[in-house]
């Protein structure tokens, strides 16, 4: 009788960490419309409400801007509530087929989100496929500081078992952006919530994409030799 073999997959050089709303699911612009009612409601005074707060968990939400107030943190989290049981979560172009490609060539992969666990139990009702493709999964009640903080992404790469310079995050806001950015990562940036310009400012950006369509594991590789 022939003796089975092991066979061992070897581990990638390198490991993708990914944020999900803007970067997997095509989901901010119900965020943004959210946010802009909640900042007119609550906080005119302040401009571009919406925009000010990207990528920070709500957690950080309530402390800058409703510390004192819990009886109206309530009511926001029952608004975000409705919207995240209601709203849709569909994918950016391209995004199944490049985390296939990812896993196909065994490469170690993250999810690092601020969102909370109730939300990520809607999106994986709706994408039963999408836990499969991460080894780990990072949300907003993981850590202590949202972003820009480096501690989600540090976090990422800890659990994966690769320095952060063998990382590379998929970001789109100027604070998930920024949060890679001061971890140390290679940052490729998705222009689906920040205008190129703004983009452009955040140090570490080594590659600017409108969706997955065209990336490769090769663009990758290029992004890590610069």
């Amino acid at each position: 009788m022939e003796k089975r073999r092991n066979i061992t997959k070897k581990r990638s050089d390198f490991a993708c960490l990914f944020d999900l709303d803007g970067v997997i699911l095509n989901t901010e612009h119900y965020y943004t419309e959210l946010w802009h009612k909640e900042g007119l409601k609550y906080l005119p005074h302040i401009k571009n409400f919406e925009m000010k707060i990207k990528g920070h968990s709500l957690t950080d939400i309530y402390r800058e801007y409703f510390n004192e107030d819990k009886l109206l943190q309530t009511t926001i989290r029952e608004d975000i509530d409705v919207m995240e049981k209601n709203m849709k979560y569909d994918y950016i172009a391209g995004i199944e087929q490049f985390l296939e490609q990812l896993k196909q060539h065994s490469i170690a992969l993250c999810l690092v989100t601020s969102s909370l666990n109730t939300k990520m139990d809607n999106v994986f009702k709706e994408h039963k496929e999408l836990r499969s493709y991460f080894s780990h999964i990072i949300t907003g009640e993981d850590v202590k500081y949202s972003k820009p903080n480096p501690e989600c992404y540090l976090l990422g790469a800890s659990k994966l078992g690769f320095e952060p310079k063998d990382c590379v995050v998929f970001e789109d806001s100027l604070a998930g952006l920024s949060s890679a950015s001061n971890a140390n990562m290679n940052v490729i940036a998705l222009s689906t919530t920040q205008t190129i310009e703004e983009i452009q400012q955040v140090k570490n950006v080594r590659k600017i994409i409108d969706d997955f369509t065209s990336i490769t594991i090769d663009d990758i590789k290029q992004v890590l030799a610069k």
